[in-house]
């Protein structure tokens, strides 16, 4: 398969719904949180947040863009797409475990 085929097949599957939020855990204190969302609706479900607390927000947001860019990998130049094996929303369990910042 030439790599414009490639890349055609690559971008004819859905983009997954994530999304990466800073939000506060204290006072002067900063989380990172990566969501997503299974149903096209605006409802969100947790996959993976900081354990450890950022002093500054730009700390947090670009430590959470690396943990998102790790959770990608390959698939940045594109975006990540939905898995064909992924289930509907109701029978997918997403995972929420927690990550080390």
């Amino acid at each position: 398969m030439t790599q414009a085929a490639l890349a055609n097949a690559q971008l004819s599957v859905p983009l997954r719904l994530l999304a990466l939020t800073v939000e506060a855990a204290g006072t002067r204190e900063f989380r990172w949180r990566i969501l997503e969302s299974f149903d096209d609706s605006k409802t969100f479900t947790s996959l993976a947040c900081a354990e450890m607390r950022f002093s500054a927000y730009d700390a947090a947001l670009a430590t959470g863009y690396g943990e998102l860019q790790r959770l990608i990998g390959g698939d940045l130049q594109y975006g990540p797409r939905v898995e064909t094996t992924r289930q509907p929303h109701g029978k997918n369990t997403p995972s929420t475990e927690r990550l080390s910042a």
